[in-house]
């Protein structure tokens, strides 16, 4: 169903929440992570579920009046620096063939 404030479905906003409360887990589980296996599985799955926050809300604009609402929330993620590195991590970690993290050699 639509609503009628935004013309957004609700089902778009849904998704996009999910994909929120998703990528908030992850980014614990990521601090939480006992291997480099588990730790870099998580990374690709919460770059997954960040960038579907945005998937959805754009898809969704498209349909109602949120067009210009959207255009600035895309502008800030451009204009962040966080913002851009995971969306810039997550094309890579999906379309790319370099590692989207670093690891280190252990230091005595």
């Amino acid at each position: 169903s639509s609503n009628g404030a935004t013309g957004m479905d609700e089902n778009g906003w849904l998704a996009a929440e999910l994909a929120y409360r998703r990528s908030r887990e992850l980014s614990a589980k990521l601090s939480e992570a006992k291997t480099l296996e588990e730790a870099r599985d998580t990374w690709s799955d919460f770059l997954v579920q960040h960038n579907r926050i945005f998937t959805k809300l754009e898809q969704e604009s498209k349909f109602g009046n949120i067009g210009p609402w959207y255009g600035n929330i895309k502008k800030k993620r451009r204009e962040s620096a966080h913002l851009s590195y995971l969306h810039h991590a997550r094309n890579v970690d999906e379309h790319g063939l370099a590692a989207t993290y670093e690891t280190a050699q252990a230091s005595v």
